[in-house]
Parts: structure tokens; C-alpha cells; sequence
């Protein structure tokens, strides 16, 4: 089809779309018209409508003028943004005109030639299965945003956490949003619970060379190990200093990926400290088109799309541009292959639309806003960065002995005798920067660090070196991490708990709802949001269950692909609401009524002899009224620590003041989670004994906590406090007092029954033993892990040679020996990987060599994996003949050459040659590695990629027969 054959109306969703599809079309084609809806529609139900639903009044003028419109047209073309939002106004626009032919086109970004080409292609049907996802999402978000929300408000209500009705009905949670929210609240209790540990490590300062550098010694001195710092550092003043070892190595520091929807709110936030929502606001107008010279000109593709694919044809503009720009030594001729690039070729990264001249930043910047500018940079810089060079850093490895340290010896185990010790560095130096020539400041992590270490060019093993200055630096343990604003997007990713697209909302949903807020780039939950998150982990663990979030993503792409259908998800989620209300005891008409509160009015008006005044059973105002004025006699603890008025009473989950303006209270699980940080077990029973002595005397004593970093247990006085940070209350350990007060601990100890005694030294009793049983298996298991590390090759975990040598002479005296099959695996071309990768990406390959082995060797009897030397392997096979082993050895061959190890964002292909021997019953070990090693040279000198098999009377080639590899038969020919 040709745009100009016949008469086509195009809608698009918006007035800057249609501005620019009528700029970019011009006067060239008459046959063309463009409309919009100016918007979503809104849908009603309504019965008596043939469509079984109607629009709002507001778009129904339009979209009349629409209907009446397109019937003069030959085709009508749906040119809505190409996502489930998209897809689901382009449904309703032609279920409501009814033309008979009406299509979907999407184009690839809003350019003439891609509009023409949508255009020329035809357009395509709605599709119905992204139609039944979009509606499954909405329904689930929809009965967990209302039903759960409504249970929630209910429950916050009754159990008189919010009485402000304002306050109140701002209480909502959406499914994302509230595991989103359990994220940030879990982050901030391992926070809160975290004791960081101070310690000292040693330094030494060098000036060799014309260069000033540092050394590091791993041992960690904790205060209570001062003497053994004072000798260790005595002895590294008094003996030599000697280079153990100086490698000179370099690493390969390829650019990061192009950037999707989430990589870009991520990196605008890092950058520019701009919220997600503000970045894709700013991008949405970049797409849909800035005025340029009086027309109206996108300027990055569709923003929305979580690609990291590039096209050849834009690959091919990128370098063109990198070569005359930059030159050849900035230019990556090859197409990267970035990781994930291959989940989603139907869209393309965000990108420019165009990389001519007049598309250069610096050209584009007088017609853009400086936040319009900062994301276009960003997005053009980080495009054409893809297929820059790699920049090269200086990884120079130091180790220096100082004493009689040996390279076998473990630092740790020297702690209690100084006989020696070990000092190492790494250096961190650009030689070259590559993609950095652009990117040298971009803020690629918020976790980042950047710090420089040069160290000399020319270094000596055996040298000896004088030190200029040995210290003690204090290193404060790091607290587990809080969520900033860009690795809370990519957490969010990373779990694939919510659509792209979807992403940039849910922080600002939560920051209105009062749940969190931002101090400084980081995210604080704020009370609301912690209550919010306990009802939630209380009566709907499904809510804020990880995992489960998950499969909702991966049970949406079921139903994309055809693979489920969509009432079964919703049924689900139907049920699992179903179950909440079960458990909460709801009543929807509860709501309405208010029986709760008339409740508790008549048990209040009972207890005080006193009558309900007429007609408060049906109202609300009057019902609350009336409990906040006449208090129920419950059972209460002591003065509330916050608003001095009112008195703390015991809820099922917690404490509360019971003056309902106060916000006061503390979460059982939050108390718990205190002692349990100290191995201490105080039953649920008589918690409230504890904190009615805190609530009374200001404090209460508390023996045997334990403190596992320093494994020693201590006692300690507790009090509550409020967290001006976080901005709620919670169990603290009080300030020292004198010691007169501190001395009279029975006082401040709550007074239990002989029952409660005993149950509470039972309780402790029996963690007691879990914790010693868990400490001797732990121990047990670090000393069959140390044995078994002395076996290891460090860097891929495969035995070393010392361990086959073992192995292979206990299986001989043990019978095995004519049962035995030896491979000898050889990477091909390993130095150039080496020369064209970097010794990083080297190494990567060769861990990556032993996952295949390891996970061919598991299928098995008995197989095991064993580093000979630089990138030289063996399999010891036993029991398997030689049909079983040498399909064994081609499936590995073919798993290996069919799998690119990827590398920093960079896809390397490897493949292996390999040699095989058979035990003979007159072999030794030396005959048997011996045949297997010239197999696997005959191998390499045969075209590599191939396996030969080493006879005692020849060498054999094996290779599959493609005639007969159908009925798995094996074709060997001799090569003599």
C-alpha cells in the first residue's frame, strides 16, 4: 500500500501528537487527515447501550465528530503510543466508530519515514491478548487500590490508629506500591536493628619511584584488641619490607548500555537529582515534539520500553558519526551485544531520532528548556557512548610481605602470634579513557566510588622497600543500605515486580499518601507507611510477598502471549481478598453502620451507668464523639510518654494512647524485633509487664542480652524514645545514669508470676541451645569448608592439580582403574581473548568454561572438574563407557561453542579443544595424562573445536556423523 492511494484518517491521543503528525506530513498528502481524541476515554457503564458501556460527557463531542468524520474515509489508522495504555485507547476508539477498517499502526519513532513506512505497511488488527492483560492488571489494581484500601481504612478506624476522618480517607495502598513500600519499611528496620562495629587496620605509606602509594593489611583489631594492634604495629616497624609480587594488569571498562525507561529515570535522578516522574514528563515532550524553526519535531524515540536493542541501521549512523568525529581509536566498529539486548527487538533503547549535524546538542539547545536539554544530552551522549571504545584502567596488583609472612598463610589465623604479615593494593588508574572522553562524570551508580590509586610503574619482586609513615586508620562498619531514589528503581526492576512504564509512579503515589518521604535522594518511610506495611503483613501477606509479585508480572506475559487467560488471574487475586476479609473479620456494611463504634458506645454507656443520647446510633460524628469523651474502662499501663494526657493501653498488635489526637504507639513485632536482635525471647504474655515498668519508672532492666559481633552477653536498661528522623516511637537502650540509681536493678525489673518466670527461662533456654547448635554446625562447616578449600582453585572453584593427583591414585588402589576416562580440555585462541578483551574478561571466560562443566559433570555418576593449568582442564570420569563419555564431551563442546560468555556488557564466543584417554590396565598416571595431552594438541593442530581420542597405539579423531547422529551412532576415523 501507498500512503498516497486512498483516503486515510489518522488519530492520535493528544493536541502536540497531532501537531506534529501535521507538520510532519505537510501538504504532501491531501488523502490524509490526523485527529485526536485529546485524551483517554472514559468508560461508564451503562446497560442500555448496545456497547455495554458509554464515554464521559466530556469526549463524547469529539469522538462523535470523529465517528462522523471517518466515515468519509477508505481506512482509519490508530496511531496511539505503542504500549498497553496505547493499545487499550486505540481498542475503545474503534469499538466506539464501528469502521470497517479501522487498524493499529505504531511507529517506530515519530519521524516522516517512520510514519510513512507504518503507514505503507498497512497497520495490523488491536491485539486482544495485550487488550486481556491490560484488563487483568486494571482489575487487580483496582480490587486491591479499593477493597483493600476500604478493609485498611476500616480496620485503622476500629482499632483507633486514625480517628481524623480528614487524615483517614487519604489511607490507600495500590499492588505495587505496597511492595514497593515493604521494601523501603524492611530496608529501614535492618537499619534501625544494626549495631555498627569500629575497628582499626594497618597502613603502610611508600615513596618509591617519584611516586607516594599505600598498602593495605586485612586483620581487623576491635577495641578490645589494642595490645595485639600495639604489637602488630611494632612488629611491622622493625621488620623488612619486601615485594612479594607486582602484576601489571589492566582492565577493560566497556560503556554502560543504551539507556530504557528504567535506566533513564535512574540516571536522571542521579545526575540531576530529577524524580521519575519529572523525567518522564520532560521525555514524553521530547518524544511527542519542541517547536524547532515554527514546526513541531520529535526529537528521541518512544520512551516507554524496556529495550536495550539498537537497530543495524541506527548501529551503522552511531559509528558513522564516532568516526569523524572522534576518530577511528574512539570507535567500536563491532555491534556491542549488550546483555538482555535480545528480550525485546521489536522496540528499540531510547535514542535520538536523528544524529545529522543539526540534531547535536549544542544545535538543539536554544529551542529546549534546561531540563528539556539535560535529558536530551543525556539520552544522545549515552546512545552514541555504546559504540565508543573501552576505557582502560591501570588494575597493577601489589603484594608486599613485611616479617615471615608466606603466601599460603591465612592473616586471620596469625591474629594471636605476629610472625609476619601480608599488605596488598590494587591500583585503580585510567590509561585510556575511551567511552569516558564523554562520560568521565556521569554518575552511572549512586553507590559509585571513583577513588584514584596509582602506584609505580616499576616495581621489583624481592625488592626491598622502606616505609615512610605505618598507621591505624578507624573503619566504621558500613549499615546496611537505605534505598536512594535510583537503586530503588533498579530494585524494583530487578524483581520485575511492575511494568516500566509503571515504575515512575509509584514513589510519587506513595509520597502523597503521606507513606515515605525524601530527604536528600534517600527514601525514609514515614509512620503512616510503616502502619500501612504491618496491617499488610498482618492480614495480606500476599500483598507484600516479593515472589509472589513476580509471577503477577509473569502471569501478565502468559496472558500477553495467549498462554492464559485472564480470568484465572483474577480469580485468583479475588479469592486471596476473599481470604482478607475472613481474616480481619470485615463487614462491608460495617462501613455504613458504624456497628464497631455503636460497639463500643454501649459497652462504654454499661460500664459508666450512663444512657446514649437519642439518635447517635446513626450518627458517626456523634458515635465518636461519645468514645472520645467517655473513655472505656480498659485495663491501662502507664502515662503516655508523648502527649503527658492520656494512658497507654494494650492492643491485640501493639500499644496505643488512648487519647485518640495522640499518635503514640509501638508495634509488637517492632519490640521483638529489638530483643531478637540481642538473642533475647520475651513472650508476647508479658511483653506488656516490661513496658508498663518503662511507661511507670522511665526504664526497665533487662538481663542476658547477647551481642554476637562481640560474642559476649551483657545487661542493659531500655526505655522508649522518640525517632525524630524516622518520626515514630520505638524501644531504645536508655543513657547511662549514677551509679547509685544503676545499682538498684531489682527496681526497675517487671514483677512475673512463677509460671511467667519459668515459661520466659524456657523460652530463652531453648534459643539458648538453637544458637550454641547453630554455632557448632556453623564451626563444623567452616572447618569441612577450609579443608575443602585447599582443593580449590581460587578463581573458578574447580579442583586444583594437587587434588587430582590425590583423586586419581585413590581411585586406582581402589580398584577403579580400568573403569577410568580422562578429558584434557584446552581453551582455543585463550591469548587472544586475552589481548582483545582484557586478562578481566579472561578471567570471566574461565569461570564461565567451569559452569558448563559443572553443569554437564552433574548428569553423571561420578565426574569431577579440575584446573591443570592456565586454561587447561580436566574431567576424571569413572564407571561410564566410552559411547556415555564422549557424548558427554561433545554436548559439553557444542554447549560451549553455542554459548557467548558475556562480559561487561560484551559478548565473547569461546570454544575448546579437547582429548580423551581410556585407562589401559598396564597405564600409569603419567602414560594416561600423557595420551589425553597429545589428543588434545592433535586436537588443536586438527582446526580446534574438536575432540580427538588418544589410543596407545594412535590417536583418534571423533566427530559426529551427520548421517548417523539421528540414530546416535558414533563415526571415528584413525589419524596416524
Amino acid at each position: 500500500m501507498n500512503a498516497k492511494d486512498e483516503s486515510i484518517l489518522i488519530i492520535v491521543e493528544n493536541q502536540k501528537k497531532l501537531q506534529l503528525y501535521r507538520d510532519t506530513l505537510g501538504n504532501s498528502y491531501p488523502n490524509i487527515s490526523i485527529e485526536s481524541t485529546f485524551g483517554f476515554i472514559i468508560r461508564i457503564t451503562d446497560s442500555s447501550s448496545p456497547l455495554g458501556w458509554r464515554v464521559n460527557d466530556k469526549t463524547k463531542a469529539t469522538l462523535d465528530s470523529i465517528k462522523e468524520k471517518s466515515i468519509h474515509y477508505a481506512k482509519v489508522l490508530l496511531a496511539m503510543d505503542d504500549e498497553a495504555d496505547g493499545e487499550r485507547l486505540a481498542w475503545d476508539v474503534i469499538e466506539y466508530l464501528a469502521h470497517p477498517k479501522a487498524f493499529r499502526i505504531t511507529p517506530k519513532e515519530l519521524t516522516k519515514s517512520a510514519i510513512l513506512e507504518a503507514i505503507n505497511h498497512g497497520g495490523r488488527k488491536i491485539d486482544q491478548h495485550l487488550i486481556d492483560s491490560y484488563i487483568a492488571r486494571k482489575v487487580i489494581e483496582g480490587m486491591v487500590g479499593k477493597s483493600i484500601s476500604e478493609m485498611m481504612r476500616w480496620w485503622f478506624s476500629k482499632e483507633g490508629l486514625i480517628t481524623n476522618e480528614e487524615e483517614l480517607s487519604d489511607v490507600g495502598i495500590g499492588r505495587v506500591s505496597a511492595l514497593a513500600l515493604s521494601l523501603i519499611v524492611q530496608a529501614e528496620e535492618k537499619i534501625d536493628t544494626f549495631i555498627p562495629e569500629f575497628y582499626k587496620r594497618v597502613a603502610v605509606d611508600y615513596f618509591h619511584n617519584q611516586t607516594q602509594f599505600s598498602v593495605k593489611n586485612k586483620l581487623k583489631f576491635t577495641k578490645d584488641k589494642k595490645e595485639e594492634l600495639m604489637a602488630f604495629m611494632d612488629m611491622v616497624k622493625k621488620e623488612e619490607h619486601i615485594i612479594h609480587k607486582f602484576e601489571k594488569q589492566t582492565k577493560d571498562v566497556p560503556p554502560p548500555p543504551p539507556l530504557n525507561t528504567v535506566q533513564l529515570q535512574k540516571s536522571a535522578i542521579n545526575q540531576f537529582y530529577y524524580s521519575s516522574k519529572e523525567t518522564m514528563k520532560i521525555a514524553k515532550t521530547l518524544h511527542e515534539g519542541v517547536e524547532i524553526n515554527g514546526r513541531i519535531t520529535s526529537l528521541i524515540t518512544f520512551p516507554k520500553t524496556n529495550s536495550l536493542y539498537f537497530a543495524e541501521e541506527t548501529i551503522y549512523q552511531i559509528i558513522q558519526l564516532l568516526q569523524s568525529t572522534y576518530g577511528e581509536k574512539y570507535t567500536f566498529t563491532t555491534k556491542r551485544l549488550y546483555k538482555g539486548a535480545d528480550k525485546n527487538t521489536l522496540q528499540e533503547a531510547i535514542r535520538p531520532v536523528s544524529f545529522e549535524k543539526e540534531f547535536f546538542p549544542k544545535h538543539i539547545k536554544q529551542f529546549l528548556t534546561e531540563e528539556q536539554f539535560r535529558i536530551y544530552e543525556l539520552i544522545y551522549q549515552r546512545t552514541i557512548a555504546t559504540q565508543m571504545t573501552n576505557a582502560i584502567f591501570d588494575q597493577s596488583e601489589l603484594v608486599i610481605f613485611v616479617g615471615n609472612s608466606q603466601p599460603n598463610k591465612d592473616d586471620e589465623a596469625q591474629s594471636s602470634k605476629v610472625y609476619g604479615a601480608q599488605f596488598k593494593e590494587t591500583a585503580n588508574r585510567m590509561l585510556f579513557d575511551g567511552w569516558k572522553l564523554i562520560g568521565k562524570h556521569w554518575n552511572i551508580d549512586e553507590t559509585e566510588e571513583h577513588e584514584e590509586v596509582i602506584l609505580p610503574d616499576l616495581l621489583i619482586p624481592e625488592e626491598k622497600l622502606k616505609p615512610i609513615d605505618i598507621r591505624a586508620y578507624e573503619i566504621k562498619e558500613r549499615s546496611p543500605w537505605r534505598y536512594g531514589e535510583g537503586r530503588f528503581i533498579t530494585t524494583l526492576e530487578k524483581y520485575n515486580i511492575a511494568d516500566a512504564s509503571f515504575i515512575a509512579e509509584i514513589q510519587h503515589f506513595l509520597i502523597e499518601k503521606k507513606a515515605i518521604t525524601i530527604i536528600n535522594g534517600m527514601i525514609y518511610p514515614l509512620e503512616l507507611g510503616k502502619k500501612i506495611h504491618y496491617f499488610l503483613q498482618m492480614f495480606a501477606p500476599w500483598l507484600v510477598d516479593i515472589d509472589f509479585g513476580t509471577k503477577f508480572e509473569q502471569d501478565l506475559r502468559l496472558i500477553r502471549d495467549g498462554s492464559k487467560p485472564k480470568n484465572e488471574l483474577i480469580e485468583e487475586y479475588e479469592n486471596l481478598k476473599n481470604e482478607t476479609i475472613v481474616k480481619l473479620g470485615y463487614n462491608s456494611e460495617d462501613k455504613a453502620t458504624n456497628s464497631w463504634m455503636l460497639d463500643k458506645a454501649k459497652r462504654i454507656a454499661a460500664q459508666k451507668k450512663i444512657t446514649l443520647p437519642m439518635g447517635i446510633e446513626s450518627d458517626k460524628d456523634k458515635l465518636m464523639s461519645f468514645i472520645n469523651l467517655h473513655k472505656e474502662n480498659i485495663h491501662t499501663l502507664g502515662k503516655c510518654p508523648s502527649c503527658k494526657e492520656g494512658d497507654i493501653y494494650k492492643m491485640e498488635h501493639g500499644y496505643k494512647c488512648n487519647v485518640a489526637s495522640c499518635s503514640f504507639i509501638l508495634w509488637n513485632n517492632g519490640i521483638q524485633r529489638f530483643f531478637k536482635n540481642f538473642k533475647k525471647i520475651i513472650p508476647d504474655e508479658t511483653l506488656h509487664k516490661y513496658i508498663e515498668i518503662i511507661l511507670k519508672k522511665g526504664k526497665c532492666y533487662i538481663d542476658n542480652l547477647f551481642n554476637e559481633k562481640k560474642q559476649k552477653a551483657f545487661n542493659a536498661y531500655i526505655t522508649t524514645s522518640f525517632n525524630e528522623q524516622y518520626q515514630n516511637w520505638e524501644i531504645t537502650f536508655a543513657p547511662k545514669e549514677n551509679s547509685e540509681q544503676e545499682a538498684n536493678e531489682d527496681a526497675y525489673k517487671p514483677e512475673l508470676t512463677e509460671g511467667e518466670s519459668k515459661y520466659t527461662e524456657e523460652v530463652n533456654i531453648i534459643q539458648e541451645n538453637e544458637h550454641l547448635k547453630e554455632k557448632l554446625e556453623q564451626s563444623e562447616n567452616e572447618r569441612r569448608l577450609i579443608m575443602d578449600e585447599s582443593k580449590k582453585d581460587a578463581l573458578t572453584r574447580a579442583y586444583n592439580r594437587a587434588c587430582f593427583n590425590s583423586d586419581i591414585e585413590k581411585f586406582i588402589q581402589s580398584g577403579y582403574k580400568n573403569t577410568i576416562s580422562l578429558a584434557f580440555i584446552d581453551g582455543d585462541k585463550f591469548k587472544s581473548i586475552n589481548d582483545t578483551y582484557g586478562h578481566q574478561a579472561g578471567d570471566t571466560v574461565l569461570k564461565a568454561l567451569v559452569d558448563r562443566m559443572f553443569v554437564h559433570t552433574r548428569k553423571l555418576q561420578k565426574a569431577r572438574v579440575y584446573r591443570y593449568g592456565g586454561e587447561e582442564f580436566l574431567i576424571l570420569l569413572i564407571n561410564e563407557n566410552r559411547k556415555t563419555v564422549l557424548d558427554f564431551l561433545n554436548e559439553l563442546r557444542k554447549d560451549i561453542m553455542n554459548s557467548p560468555v558475556q562480559h561487561d556488557n560484551t559478548s565473547i564466543p569461546v570454544t575448546v579443544s579437547i582429548g580423551v584417554a581410556f585407562c589401559e590396565t598396564d597405564d600409569t598416571i603419567a602414560t594416561l595424562v600423557g595420551r589425553a595431552d597429545q589428543a588434545v594438541y592433535k586436537a588443536k593442530n586438527n582446526g580446534r573445536n574438536r575432540i580427538e581420542i588418544g589410543e596407545q597405539v594412535a590417536v583418534i579423531s571423533f566427530q559426529e556423523d551427520k548421517e548417523m547422529k539421528s540414530e546416535g551412532k558414533l563415526s571415528m576415523g584413525f589419524v596416524l
